[in-house]
């Protein structure tokens, strides 16, 4: 069954429209990646569905249109996104960032939740009282993604989330993405430069170019074309 559907998205800043016609879908508990180069609109159409830029064209939620509605309501419906740059509040421990996101739940199951993401997150346990500001860049990156998973969210969206992370930790954090989709059928749509580590987790993906998206593909059929190789996998 699709969760998210989009049909025409168009969206941008001023008078600059960056996203043009966008058509994409995400089924329930799938993992899609959108691929693309700098510039070519991925974090304009995470924005767009997430409501925190305006947009035209249709934008739907379990068949139900959200086109125009603020990111705070588009939130509450299953929607969590983990913007570019982590967005953690550097002034707050890890317990008090992860409180924020669970902010509209119940509080027995905001606490519950707490300590099922401090567990899943060794190291966010580890550093629960410890300001997220003093924290390395991969633990910050796992604490934006555990901070999302405090609204239990339907769809996760993901913008570079393995952006400036070493090499390893960006494993093990896509590591934990494809643990969280197999345990929870949590769908993602993930923006993300290192194609190889998203393709691993994903089953489809669509590429992105000047604002024009592309029809869908399978992953074997994308990581197969000299294009994408080249310019997304280091080959060619």
């Amino acid at each position: 069954m699709t969760l998210l559907e989009t049909r025409g998205l168009s969206a941008g800043y001023g008078r600059g429209e960056v996203l043009r016609e966008a058509d994409l879908t995400v089924g329930r508990g799938e993992v899609v990646v959108l691929l693309g180069a700098n510039g070519a609109g991925k974090t304009t159409l995470l924005r767009a569905i997430s409501g925190v830029i305006p947009s035209r064209g249709e934008i739907l939620l379990y068949g139900r249109p959200v086109a125009g509605r603020r990111a705070d309501a588009v939130a509450r419906l299953g929607v969590a996104h983990v913007p570019q740059g982590r967005g953690t509040i550097a002034e707050m421990t890890v317990e008090e960032n992860l409180r924020v996101g669970g902010y509209t739940r119940p509080r027995a199951e905001m606490r519950a939740d707490l300590d099922r993401w401090l567990e899943f997150f060794p190291r966010l346990g580890e550093r629960r009282h410890q300001p997220a500001g003093s924290m390395s860049g991969g633990e910050q990156q796992m604490l934006a993604v555990a901070r999302a998973l405090m609204s239990r969210p339907a769809l996760l969206l993901l913008d570079e989330p393995s952006l400036g992370l070493a090499p390893m930790v960006a494993r093990d954090l896509f590591s934990g993405l494809a643990e969280l989709n197999a345990a929870d059928s949590l769908a993602m749509l993930i923006v993300e430069q290192a194609a190889h580590l998203a393709l691993g987790i994903a089953a489809r993906a669509y590429t992105l170019t000047a604002g024009v998206l592309s029809e869908p593909a399978g992953v074997g059929e994308l990581a197969d074309r000299e294009t994408l190789r080249r310019l997304y996998l280091g080959a060619g």
